[in-house]
């Protein structure tokens, strides 16, 4: 007998001051999970998230494109053997959208490797770009900073000769260049939650938890 409890879905509310305005569930008949949002300049939405009921594989990645009031206009999911999962999608320049992600399907270790890219607001992609050593990396934030560009932050075993864990993080430009690539970790446990940038001083905040010492 199949078990519901296994059946999951997109859960999308939108709330005003005042009152909830409508709720709308997506999904497939398989385990589903939204782990991003963000309105287009036409009122439209775009969800993002993973999901093992759409394109037949283990976990696959999976996009909704909503109108304004959340009714779903279409859905794409892409996905190979192992576990993708987008992460984050943010706003990025001239309409387009920063997302990043982490994905076990393409790497060569067969371990997590992270990615990150710009999309349009038909969810179709513009470039994209993975993060993969002999070891694991998984994107935590992606950010459009001041100048177009974006900042990724994530964490990774890879960099450090003891298999500890650090976070990393990216500056690159809108065409998905880098600009600069710094991995920061002490011997033990480093991770990453989120980034930010300092406007006014024009530097970046990133912040985390570690474990022991860090210097």
């Amino acid at each position: 007998m199949q078990q519901s409890i296994f059946t999951l879905a997109f859960l999308f509310v939108y709330f005003t001051l005042s009152a909830q305005q409508y709720q709308y569930m997506y999904g497939s008949s398989g385990a589903d999970s939204m782990n991003g949002l963000v309105q287009c300049a036409d009122g439209s939405m775009l969800v993002v998230g993973h999901s093992d009921g759409f394109a037949g594989g283990q976990d696959d990645l999976v996009l909704f494109k909503t109108d304004q009031y959340g009714n779903p206009i279409s859905v794409k999911a892409w996905g190979g053997e192992g576990t993708d999962a987008f992460d984050e999608i943010n706003p990025g320049p001239n309409n387009t959208f920063y997302f990043c992600g982490s994905s076990s399907s393409y790497s060569s270790d067969g371990d997590f490797d992270a990615f990150y890219g710009l999309m349009d607001e038909a969810g179709e992609m513009i470039w994209s770009k993975r993060i993969g050593q002999n070891g694991m990396e998984q994107s935590r934030k992606i950010i459009m900073t001041s100048d177009g560009g974006f900042l990724l932050t994530g964490i990774s075993n890879s960099f450090n000769e003891n298999g500890d864990v650090d976070y990393f993080l990216l500056k690159g430009n809108e065409e998905g260049e880098t600009d600069w690539f710094k991995v920061v970790g002490a011997n033990e446990y480093e991770v990453s939650v989120s980034c930010a940038e300092d406007t006014i001083n024009g530097g970046y905040f990133v912040w985390g938890h570690c474990t022991g010492e860090f210097t």
